[in-house]
């Protein structure tokens, strides 16, 4: 098999963060490429990068919007959709992320 999809929903009220996700696709044997996910928080402009503050419950993640539907800088919160990738650099340990966005929504504070 080389592909293979799961769903992972957390639980009302709850969120996931992507090292958790990744870690239930590796225990389930699988090697995690890039997965649909949803993300809300505030998108800010870095040079010509988009970026979106991804707030969860622990931290405080920047995810680099790509694609034409990535949207404009606020001070609105938004919800955005779209395929995440996670980068790992071996040598330093450092995680980046990066989704190509499908859709976006603005959400209640």
């Amino acid at each position: 098999m080389s592909e293979a999809a799961a769903t992972l929903e957390a639980a009302r009220g709850e969120s996931l963060r992507a090292d958790q996700i990744e870690s239930a696709v590796k225990s389930a044997g699988f090697t995690p490429r890039g997965m649909t996910a949803t993300a809300v928080g505030v998108v800010y402009v870095r040079g010509e990068d988009r970026i979106l503050r991804w707030e969860d419950s622990d931290s405080e993640v920047e995810i680099l919007l790509l694609g034409a539907n990535a949207p404009d800088e606020g001070t609105q919160r938004v919800r955005v959709t779209g395929m995440l990738v996670v980068e790992r650099d071996k040598v330093t340990h450092s995680v980046s992320f990066a989704m190509t966005v499908d859709e976006t929504e603005v959400v209640a504070r």
